[in-house]
């Protein structure tokens, strides 16, 4: 790099030349990032999967219901599906590009680790976690030794 300058500085070359040059050394045959250069997928065919996912997100998130899905757990804490300390999901963002979708490919992996996960009871069954101090849901009847630890208040 330092050998360009001399030559600019020297002019053996122009700067513009210099500056052009450098240009197209850095950028990848494709025009946006070596990053998007990289992805295999087309651009359309990842866009497509990306709506296709976001689509079956949105699905069974509006199939959980209160009655399906009593429960979400956070860490090691089970709470009762309306705990205020919850917060909403967030679904997958729109991706309208190959750049798009790599600045937000947490959202698309298969270990997205939302803040909480809505289970059914048979979920909680098989999970000893401890209940939120806030909102100390009642537990499943097989918890522990076939009775729930906390009165109903629901």
């Amino acid at each position: 790099m330092i050998w360009l300058m001399d030559l600019v500085r020297d002019g053996v070359v122009a700067a513009e030349y210099v500056r052009e040059l450098l240009i197209t050394m850095s950028s990848p045959p494709g025009g946006c990032c070596w990053a998007c250069e990289s992805l295999e997928e087309t651009e359309s065919d990842v866009i497509e999967r990306c709506r296709r996912e976001r689509d079956e997100w949105l699905v069974w998130w509006s199939s959980v219901t209160p009655r399906s899905h009593p429960y979400a757990v956070t860490g090691s804490s089970i709470h009762h599906w309306d705990c205020r300390t919850l917060g909403e999901p967030v679904p997958p963002p729109v991706i309208t590009s190959k750049h798009d979708y790599l600045k937000n490919r947490r959202a698309f992996s298969p270990y997205r680790r939302d803040a909480f996960k809505r289970v059914t009871v048979e979920e909680a069954r098989s999970w000893r976690l401890r209940r939120c101090k806030i909102c100390s849901p009642e537990l499943p009847a097989a918890w522990r030794d076939g009775t729930s630890d906390v009165p109903s208040t629901y």
